[in-house]
């Protein structure tokens, strides 16, 4: 947005980008180009670039829980699961949602911290689907539950209408799976930190 570009603000975006882009290459070399699904390739570039962000400059989208996320695919969020529809998901918010709803689940399901649990949607999930074919296989191991049992679980978050004028529908109440203020990226690529 146009809030990006004023000179006070021009270190965030500029930054934000490289990181975003710069952990698709990450993506790219642990998977063995392997994008899919899309909702966690893009989420955890986004999740990552934030991450950054607030480790960084102490902002982020995750101060306003990624507000506006819209409340479209609650209930059937496959769609997100291939590129025709990342327009749709402006700028990936809910597929960053669905990142770190993941990293909840995992959270309160294995017992997991939530640098565990990072680690495990971040870079685990990436290098386990080399030379495998069928994403929601190694979904299923990696994380206990397949993508559809984990689809479910989205409708416990809040949904309501926008409290805000300028954007119009439903939205989800993503701040209970906003991420640790504290947390270091550092951690998340270093085991048994």
């Amino acid at each position: 947005g146009s809030e990006g570009f004023k000179p006070e603000n021009l270190h965030i975006p500029r930054y934000q980008v490289i990181v975003h882009e710069y952990f698709h290459v990450f993506q790219i070399a642990l998977s063995g180009d392997r994008a899919e699904p899309i909702w966690l390739f893009e989420g955890g570039a986004q999740t990552m670039e934030n991450l950054y962000s607030q480790q960084r400059y102490g902002e982020s989208a995750f101060e306003h829980s990624l507000f506006p996320i819209t409340a479209t695919w609650v209930n059937d969020p496959s769609p997100l699961e291939g590129y025709e529809y990342t327009d749709a998901d402006n700028n990936y918010q809910f597929s960053t949602f669905m990142t770190l709803a993941l990293v909840k689940e995992l959270q309160l399901q294995r017992q997991m911290s939530e640098v565990d649990a990072l680690r495990l949607v971040l870079v685990d999930f990436q290098n386990a689907k080399f030379g495998d074919d069928n994403w929601k296989e190694v979904f299923a191991e990696t994380f206990g539950m397949w993508p559809e049992e984990f689809y479910g679980t989205l409708n416990k978050y809040t949904i309501t209408e926008s409290p805000e004028e300028w954007y119009e529908g439903d939205v989800v109440d993503a701040s209970p799976v906003m991420p640790s203020q504290d947390l270091r990226i550092e951690d998340i690529f270093v085991a048994n930190p």
